[in-house]
């Protein structure tokens, strides 16, 4: 399974996003889709108000850590983490909410399509 095929698998389960650097903040995962020219991780944490809520994080090597995590690195340094919603250091209740909501609402077919198309265009 490849970086990308792991991201994909996390979503499904349910995933949170750490993001690194002079501190550290954590949020559930609506989407997240690795892309080249150049490299980057588009992500958006669920229920974003507006494209604003679409951001772009570079890195320049991707790799899966323990099975389970995505970690993105920016040279030596960790720029973000990927993990399912259980390995978060969040409130698990809150998360396990979060993504619930966030299931029940992307299910409806209609709003899926309008949230991929939203998300593509950032």
């Amino acid at each position: 399974m490849d970086t990308a095929e792991k991201i994909a698998e996390l979503l499904v389960h349910g995933a949170t996003i750490a993001l690194l650097g002079d501190f550290k903040t954590e949020l559930s995962l609506a989407e997240a889709r690795m892309l080249t020219s150049p490299t980057r991780l588009r992500w958006c944490a669920t229920f974003p108000v507006d494209q604003h809520h679409v951001h772009t994080t570079e890195y320049d090597r991707a790799e899966i850590v323990y099975d389970r995590d995505v970690a993105f690195y920016q040279g030596d340094a960790m720029v973000c983490y990927i993990v399912p919603w259980e390995e978060s250091s969040l409130v698990l209740d809150d998360v396990r909410a979060t993504l619930a909501a966030w299931k029940a609402l992307i299910s409806d077919k209609g709003y899926k399509a309008r949230f991929d198309r939203f998300f593509d265009e950032a």
